[in-house]
């Protein structure tokens, strides 16, 4: 899975690019995230990140939500002079379901939602199964998608952090892919979320998180048919 990784991330990223103003967007088949951003090319991509009102919000750590619902223009400051930290072990908001993302988070039941916010989802079927599957919980992958070409029929805890680090650097305001964005480490990121996943003492979560992704990409809690010849 690594080498798969290593090999299709640069263009994954790239063609994430022009449509992560959809992905993003809470309801993108009526319109787009509002302050509209640019579609990938050669603009600067300054004006995202923590400078979006919105997706600020997605990249608040979990820990600082409270704080961005009460002020989010003092803390998208904070974020920006570092007193609000943005890290790799303090997990961003977009991770949790809900529209916002993380408006079900609750603290004392934290893995609730977690690893299910819809950027993610979008991101995951673009990756695996398709663009054209993205946005419609009816559509289905083509035979030529990621998920064929690798052998992929159920999803794995790396699968999923692969499309969370994609969703990160998708909203951020990096031109440039790069293992690091301040303190926050892309490839720390990536093994936190399969550790935490892989190591997680509630076996039923984890299980059901994974059965949870199989339905969303292959329809299927078990993952993709395979087809014998």
């Amino acid at each position: 899975m690594t080498a798969v990784i290593s090999g299709t991330r640069s263009d994954d990223a790239t063609r994430l690019k022009v449509q992560i103003g959809h992905y993003a967007a809470p309801e993108p088949l009526k319109e787009g995230l509002k302050p509209t951003i640019y579609n990938g090319g050669s603009l600067s991509r300054a004006h995202m990140g923590i400078n979006h009102p919105v997706l600020a919000s997605f990249l608040c750590p979990i820990s600082a939500l409270a704080d961005f619902n009460r002020d989010p223009a003092l803390a998208r400051k904070w974020m920006e002079i570092g007193h609000i930290r943005m890290t790799s072990i303090d997990f961003p908001v977009f991770l949790w379901a809900g529209n916002p993302p993380g408006s079900r988070y609750d603290e004392d039941a934290m893995h609730e939602g977690l690893f299910q916010g819809y950027l993610i989802e979008r991101i995951m079927r673009h990756i695996f199964t398709g663009p054209s599957t993205a946005l419609g919980d009816d559509s289905r992958a083509t035979c030529s998608c990621n998920a064929s070409l690798h052998d992929m029929t159920t999803v794995e805890a790396e699968h999923i952090a692969y499309a969370c680090v994609q969703a990160r650097f998708a909203i951020s305001n990096k031109n440039k892919w790069s293992e690091a964005d301040g303190e926050f480490n892309n490839r720390a990121f990536y093994y936190n979320i399969i550790d935490f996943i892989r190591e997680c003492e509630d076996r039923d979560w984890a299980e059901g998180l994974l059965k949870w992704w199989n339905r969303a990409l292959f329809k299927n809690e078990n993952g993709a048919k395979v087809e014998r010849l």
